[in-house]
């Protein structure tokens, strides 16, 4: 599976042949993951992996993938395999992928890679109970650690896409989210890279911050 093309393999693997004669390929996946997700053809592997695996396989992989979620947000291979489960998993791992990214919301949030797989839990799940899962994280969050994230190059877009997303899908959790932020002191309201996320919360919330398009990158 760390070969060349070896996705491709696996694809036709699973294709054409009988599912019992294919378990042995998921188990040594599960075996090997840790390896595997920390390379690109490995990632890929695992995909083919996670699309194919059915009943206590398929169980055992998720489990497998669920508990590493964190290491795998956080590596350079990893994140966009996570991206995929998130996108392409049972609504079961999206949501245990979800868990455990909200209990490490704020290192995430501002980390280079991991940021990614927060946004992915609410913009690419198509999943309800993991948008509630992520803004409820934020909520419980305390104001020091609030106010990091608001002032956070990562954090802040992340804050943003999830009001936007939370506006539609989970109303009154986002406006309870926004209404936190809203009451921020000044000086982290008004920081610089604050304000996409309070044009963001004025927009959709109608509150009391500026209403200029800001002109730094969201």
């Amino acid at each position: 599976m760390e070969r060349r093309k070896g996705d491709v393999l696996l694809h036709h693997c699973f294709m054409f042949l009988p599912y019992e004669d294919c378990k042995i390929i998921i188990r040594v996946a599960i075996a090997s993951i840790d390896d595997m997700i920390s390379s690109p053809i490995g990632c890929r592997c695992l995909g083919v992996c996670l699309s194919n695996a059915r009943d206590g396989e398929l169980q055992t992989l998720e489990e497998n993938i669920a508990r590493r979620a964190i290491a795998i947000a956080t590596d350079q291979c990893g994140a966009k395999f996570l991206q995929h489960a998130l996108r392409f998993g049972s609504e079961e791992l999206k949501v245990r992928i979800a868990e455990r990214v909200a209990q490490n919301m704020v290192d995430l949030s501002g980390h280079s890679l991991g940021n990614y797989a927060v946004e992915a839990c609410f913009r690419l799940t198509g999943s309800d109970e993991a948008l509630r899962c992520v803004l409820s994280a934020f909520l419980l969050l305390s104001p020091g650690e609030l106010e990091a994230l608001v002032r956070g190059p990562h954090s802040n877009c992340v804050l943003a896409k999830l009001l936007d997303t939370g506006k539609r899908y989970s109303p009154s959790l986002a406006e309870a989210l926004a209404k936190r932020i809203d009451a921020l002191p000044a000086a982290v309201r008004q920081d610089e890279h604050a304000r996409v996320l309070m044009w963001v919360i004025h927009r959709l919330f109608h509150t009391s911050t500026s209403s200029r398009s800001p002109s730094n990158r969201q």
